[in-house]
């Protein structure tokens, strides 16, 4: 839903997401990468706001730890993640 959000609104539904979570977050969206090497674009809505990995991520990472394959772990969860299991 956040690809089809203003960047304004985006940002702010993403402060939200992080007040909200208290351990883990699965985060799944669209990027412009996605749309233009990923996604069969017959079958994918392309249409809203296609941003960077990098503009999620940088959200993400001032409360989350990515923990790969779309899971993000709260930095204040108490959750230990491994060497291996960070990225």
């Amino acid at each position: 839903m956040l690809q089809y959000l203003p960047e304004r609104n985006a940002a702010a539904a993403m402060e939200r997401l992080s007040a909200l979570c208290r351990g883990a977050l699965l985060f799944a969206v669209l990027t412009r990468e996605d749309w233009e090497e990923n996604s069969d674009q017959e079958l994918t809505d392309g249409t809203g706001y296609l941003r960077s990995g990098r503009w999620y991520r940088k959200r993400l990472k001032k409360d989350f730890l990515n923990a790969g394959g779309g899971l993000f772990v709260k930095r204040d969860a108490g959750v230990v993640l491994y060497e291996l299991e960070k990225l």
